[in-house]
């Protein structure tokens, strides 16, 4: 008897460590990063250009820690101008891998990736927005298109990826006027 239930336990024991194992396979191979720590709150409505990315659909603006004079702030980026903010609600701003990219799908779905591109996966190789809702590595060429889960676009003829996947999204709520970013749900 002991035998059959010292076999049973040692069944058991592999059956629930393959388990354990195909659950996290999904948490390596999501499209949600968790390498990079993010947070950060904004109120849309301080900020005029957030608030039209937030509220358009197609929209998108890149948003990086940057000095503001001997402050420490948030440099946003859209459509060609620069935005500049200082003030409290963004002190605990933590942005990701090169910076965010956040905005809003042709669908109305709110969206935020990481502003770095994964194939080069250096916080220096970020990405170029272009109006048209693709997002662009100027290092390996590959665009990647932000209202379809930032998945991979196009790449460059010829070109030997040395990893092939989408951009990292972070989860994003905008519940008027007030947006937060985060890692977990």
């Amino acid at each position: 008897m002991k035998k059959k239930l010292r076999f049973f336990t040692f069944q058991f024991s592999i059956f629930t460590f393959f388990i354990l194992l195909c659950g996290c396979s999904d948490y390596v191979s999501s499209k949600y990063s968790f390498r990079e720590r993010v947070f950060c709150q904004f109120n849309a409505l301080q900020y005029i250009a957030l608030n039209q990315v937030m509220d358009n659909y197609g929209e998108y603006a890149t948003l990086r820690i940057k000095n503001v004079g001997s402050t420490k702030g948030v440099e946003m980026n859209y459509r060609g101008n620069t935005y500049q903010y200082t003030d409290a609600l963004i002190k605990n701003f933590l942005d990701g891998l090169g910076g965010l990219i956040i905005g809003t799908t042709y669908s109305g779905e709110y969206r935020c990736y990481d502003l770095a591109c994964p194939i080069c996966d250096l916080n220096n190789r970020r990405l170029t927005l272009t109006n048209d809702g693709y997002a662009k590595c100027n290092k390996c060429g590959v665009s990647f298109d932000l209202n379809h889960d930032g998945v991979i676009y196009k790449v460059p003829e010829g070109a030997d990826l040395p990893v092939k996947r989408g951009l990292y999204q972070y989860y994003i709520t905008y519940a008027n006027p007030i947006i937060n970013i985060r890692n977990a749900p």
